[in-house]
């Protein structure tokens, strides 16, 4: 039996072979995009949780590339570790918009000076040359014949029985949790706790 990588963990790149997918949904749901008759056919994703029997086996939580929707169990022994998870975007810190400003009382000032007065950031975008107040329209010809379709789908395999999480991992793209989400959780705590550890997708969810 094939040995485990010990290098394999959560955020790590990892492979598949058509023969363990073929045990899947992923040929299904690919069927479209990839030919699964090509024995040497593997497909890359990324680890983002593990489960443990009671037996002890570990099982890997996948997310494809080609299915960030989606999340697949398998033993260890069937991937393939591929090396460790490289972010290519930086982690963004939102900056604080500023809309309004505080008005200090002038003693001398009459007595309408006096008002609470409502500044307006000259900066903000709603009231720069950049944008213009009008009316929004939208091209039926430019919607998605899916979205006009009485026979959608919600693929969602649980949803009677589904806990708020599941929902929310299925509308939300694994990818956003795993490169903008977490990392700024990280950003951010880490400016203000000194010996803050920083989470893994796991923790997350837990």
């Amino acid at each position: 039996m094939p040995k485990v990588n010990s290098l394999m963990a959560v955020d790590a790149r990892i492979s598949v072979s058509k023969q363990f997918l073929t045990r899947t949904e992923v040929p299904t749901l690919l069927k479209d995009k990839f030919d699964f008759s090509i024995p040497e056919l593997r497909l890359p994703g990324v680890i983002v949780g593990s489960i443990t029997g009671t037996n002890g086996d570990v099982m890997w939580q996948i997310v494809f590339d080609d299915l960030p929707d989606r999340n697949f169990s398998f033993p260890g022994t069937t991937i393939k570790y591929e090396g460790p998870r490289r972010h290519t975007r930086p982690a963004a810190v939102p900056e604080p918009i500023t809309l309004y400003h505080p008005i200090e009382e002038d003693s001398g000032s009459s007595d309408s000076d006096n008002e609470e007065e409502e500044i307006i950031d000259t900066t903000s975008p709603a009231v720069s040359n950049d944008w213009r107040m009008d009316h929004v329209t939208i091209d039926a010809r430019n919607i998605s014949q899916s979205y006009k379709s009485l026979t959608s789908k919600f693929n969602l395999s649980n949803k009677s029985t589904a806990s708020p999480a599941d929902y929310f991992l299925f509308f939300l793209p694994m990818d956003h949790i795993c490169d903008v989400v977490i990392p700024n959780i990280n950003t951010h705590a880490s400016t203000v706790i000194h010996n803050w550890i920083n989470i893994t997708f796991t923790e997350y969810l837990t």
